[in-house]
């Protein structure tokens, strides 16, 4: 192991120590995710930046990550919302007037005639 260590640069401890690392991230990550399904459990429409805000306000600054990671979190174990569809509806007082088919049945015989 010392041998590998060395190669990249590192001495063991840092190799080990990177392990610990790892796993304190990993459980931290898992509490947020606890925290996350619980709220979305009393209310599955809030979006992700909502849920940012509301762990910030319950937990702190220091516990949440900022909001791109945290949204990444969210969206590498599939809690993302999807995202809204687009509402189009029609708009029929516009002040544009529809007028009449003035040329409808008239076959023109040359250029510019209509």
């Amino acid at each position: 192991m010392a041998l590998v260590v060395r190669l990249f640069g590192h001495c063991r401890q840092a190799f080990y120590q990177s392990k610990v690392d790892i796993a304190k991230e990993v459980e931290h990550e898992r509490k947020i995710i606890e925290a996350v399904r619980e709220i979305r459990g009393e209310d599955p429409g809030i979006d992700g930046y909502k849920l940012w805000v509301m762990l910030i306000v319950l937990f702190g600054r220091d516990f949440v990550p900022g909001r791109d990671r945290f949204f990444e979190i969210l969206r590498r174990r599939g809690l993302m919302l999807p995202p809204p569809k687009a509402r189009h509806t029609t708009n029929s007082n516009h002040r544009f007037h529809k007028w009449k088919n003035v040329a409808k049945g008239f076959v023109p015989t040359a250029a510019n005639q209509l």
